[in-house]
């Protein structure tokens, strides 16, 4: 439906739709913003204001907020409100800047990004950073037009009118809009969950021959079953070897070379394997 018309609007972008991810990604975060009771030219404002900031044109600032002020109603002190939805009252209102900025784009630099920064003898060379950042906020609003008709369409596809109204008529009026589907990637496949389990012989907890002469620890002691079983996995300790090389410190010159063995060190399977394992010494129980 939106192919269709896009080809029967001509050349021009009126159904132009772009759904990048990128596009998609920064129109959600905006429609999220509005669900929690954010106005859109406050959310667009805040971006407008940092990319100023991080491009270090902050003395540019005072002046959009006093041409575009946000039109918020007198503040009411309510102290259940989380900071997330008290609305803003000083910044700049970036829906009212993109209309002015639309209505005048026949002009190279519109009057009022001019007059904005020729005040206070500012520098006429920061006209263009300025106008990139209108660019990028006029993007992010085009990129929520987009999803918003997208998903309007999506509604109509499946037969759901009133849902498909209700999206078009909350984003007129800058209401919070509902949970968009289109964005959903449908699973068709059947969810199939593998499950591993190891079962114990519980009758028989005696270690194998090769680790009879080891002393038992407390870990042993409490979990026998589990030790025997890591035992048989291990195999003999005599053929788990590392080799260590020092040096004294009464004779810096020579070097001596030795093997350790798991027989060795004196200890349990399960010893080992908590001392190998960081979640068991953290406690961690994973499943």
């Amino acid at each position: 439906m939106l192919r269709a018309g896009f080809y029967a609007t001509g050349d021009n972008d009126l159904l132009q739709i772009d759904l990048s991810s990128n596009r998609v990604n920064k129109a959600l975060w905006y429609l999220d913003g509005i669900r929690n009771g954010q106005e859109l030219g406050a959310l667009l404002g805040y971006q407008f204001e940092r990319g100023l900031h991080d491009n270090g044109l902050d003395q540019y600032i005072f002046d959009f907020r006093g041409d575009f002020p946000l039109g918020v109603g007198a503040l009411v002190p309510n102290t259940r409100l989380s900071t997330e939805t008290i609305q803003a009252n000083n910044v700049v209102d970036g829906y009212k800047m993109i209309k002015q900025w639309r209505l005048s784009l026949k002009d190279p630099y519109p009057s009022f990004i001019s007059f904005s920064l020729m005040n206070n003898d500012n520098d006429v060379n920061d006209t263009d950073p300025v106008k990139a950042q209108i660019l990028l906020l006029e993007d992010a609003l085009d990129a929520i037009s987009d999803l918003v008709i997208s998903e309007g369409v999506f509604q109509l596809a499946k037969g759901n009118y009133v849902r498909s109204a209700a999206v078009q008529k909350a984003f007129n009026e800058s209401k919070p809009i509902p949970e968009l589907e289109i964005v959903q990637t449908p699973r068709t496949g059947t969810p199939l969950t593998h499950r591993t389990g190891i079962l114990l012989e519980a009758s028989n907890n005696a270690l194998p021959a090769a680790w009879l002469n080891m002393p038992i620890t407390p870990r042993a002691q409490t979990e026998p079953i589990l030790n025997r079983w890591l035992a048989e996995q291990m195999g003999n300790p005599a053929n788990i070897v590392c080799g260590v090389r020092y040096e004294l410190r009464s004779d810096l010159n020579s070097e001596i070379i030795s093997s350790v063995s798991l027989l060795d060190l004196h200890l349990n399977p399960i010893d080992i394997l908590f001392f190998f394992c960081p979640l068991l010494r953290l406690g961690v129980r994973t499943q």
